[in-house]
C-alpha cells in the first residue's frame, strides 16, 4: 500500500510556500507507506510519477490567499 502527498505551491509567493513547506517537514519526518512530492508550482508534472506508484490514497496540499 502507498499513500502519496502532494504539496503544491511556490516558496517564493508568501502563503503559496506551505505546500513546499510541509513537504520539506514531511521528508524530514517520513511516516508510514506516505511518499511526499513537492509538486512545486507545477504538479502536473509530477502525474507520471504518481500513476506509477499507484497510490491507494492521493492527499494533494495547496494554498491561495482569497481575500
Amino acid at each position: 500500500m502507498t499513500d502519496v502527498l502532494l504539496c503544491v505551491g511556490n516558496s517564493m509567493m508568501g502563503d503559496d510556500g506551505a505546500g513546499p513547506l510541509l513537504a520539506e517537514k514531511c521528508a524530514a519526518a517520513p511516516k508510514g507507506h506516505w511518499v511526499v512530492i513537492d509538486g512545486g508550482s507545477a504538479p502536473e508534472n509530477d502525474i507520471v510519477a504518481i500513476r506509477e506508484l499507484r497510490p491507494t490514497r492521493l492527499l494533494i496540499v495547496d494554498a491561495t490567499d482569497m481575500g
